[in-house]
């Protein structure tokens, strides 16, 4: 019988074309916060043993875009995440204060037995955001929160003074009001008498806002 014809494959060349790629052009990420809190045990006993307490060392070293976000600060304001604060007229930064500050506090009062919390970990670091801040307190249950800053203020003006919630102001936590007034009116009076600091010159009575 006839065998069947055999087939041979056709091969057919494809031409191909390389496809140009377009370098795609990348923007870094803007650094993130970058700190935590550090928790500082006691040194001793003393007539604060058993008490938290949270130093807040204000603002931080730089203002990065990552924390120039705004975000809702309380009281109907909204304001940057964080910044770098005010300064001397000599470049003595208002950050590098506050954190030299908080730690001398701090030292003082772990060796009356409270446990100490500061809201940044360091003075070469980024953040937290002032929301954050303030959640740090109220994760720790702190007995008392105590932000510290330095004021931009008049090229004439010196003292200092004390930030306090109004009566009865609506974004504190119920009684949150009052009791910071209290911590504002011992630290207004101790303050200044052991220190021997005088009030602010340009905030009435070293209060803000004033009570009388």
């Amino acid at each position: 019988g006839a065998r069947p014809a055999k087939a041979t494959p056709t091969r057919t060349p494809v031409k191909t074309t390389p496809v140009k790629t377009t370098p795609v052009k990348t923007t870094p990420l803007p650094a993130r916060p970058s700190q935590t809190s550090t928790a500082l045990a006691p040194t001793g006993p003393g007539t604060l043993t058993g008490k938290v307490i949270v130093l807040d060392p204000g603002h931080n070293l730089n203002n990065s875009s990552s924390i120039n976000t705004i975000v809702d600060a309380g009281n109907g304001v909204r304001k940057a995440c964080d910044t770098v604060g005010t300064s001397t007229n000599g470049g003595y930064p208002e950050h590098d204060f506050t954190w030299d500050v908080a730690n001398r506090a701090a030292a003082i009062l772990r060796t009356e037995g409270a446990t100490v919390i500061l809201t940044r970990s360091s003075d070469s670091g980024i953040g937290p955001c002032i929301t954050t801040r303030a959640q740090i307190g109220n994760d720790a249950h702190a007995d008392a929160f105590i932000s510290i800053h330095a004021d931009g203020g008049p090229p004439t003006g010196h003292g200092f003074f004390v930030m306090q919630p109004p009566p009865n102001n609506p974004n504190v936590n119920p009684g949150g009001a009052a009791q910071s007034r209290v911590l504002a009116t011992t630290m207004h009076d101790v303050f200044h008498a052991t220190t021997g600091i005088p009030y602010s010159s340009y905030i009435a009575n070293g209060y803000y806002p004033d009570t009388t």
